[in-house]
């Protein structure tokens, strides 16, 4: 598929200035883009719109799977979902780690992330990602 570029124009008021730089390059287009590789978006247009807002995040979304396969050691599978609370004019990209385990001791390699590198991360990152366990259902075999 052959993509068209514009080409460039010039700003004629300081108001168009400001525009031209909050314009999201092709390579963000394409970071954004190649992130579904590593996680399942659950509203990709509204992700999509939160990173090019937030191009800060990228760095980190890129290396969470790293670290967080670093302390899971058993089969993962990472959601990323952008969280809105209207009500509070809040949103924020939560990461969901879905395991296949207990869910004490999804909980507990949860707070092992936080402590070995979520919490060293800038409160200007923090304050707009999260990163949360879902445990698949776990049953411990009972008599019926």
């Amino acid at each position: 598929m052959i993509e068209l570029i514009k080409p460039p124009t010039f700003p004629k008021n300081s108001g168009e200035i400001e525009q031209i730089s909050l314009n999201p390059t092709p390579a963000i287009f394409n970071k954004i883009k190649s992130l579904k590789s590593l996680y399942d978006f659950k509203n990709p247009n509204e992700i999509q719109k939160f990173l090019l807002e937030h191009p800060n995040l990228l760095p980190i979304i890129f290396i969470a799977p790293q670290k967080i396969k670093e302390i899971f050691d058993e089969k993962i599978k990472l959601d990323l979902e952008l969280v809105k609370d209207p009500d509070e004019d809040w949103e924020c990209l939560f990461i969901t780690i879905e395991v296949e385990m207990h869910p004490q001791i999804a909980v507990e390699l949860l707070e092992e992330l936080d402590r070995k590198w979520l919490l060293s991360l800038d409160y200007e990152i923090l304050k707009f990602l999260g990163i949360d366990v879902k445990p698949k259902w776990f049953s411990i075999g009972r008599d019926i």
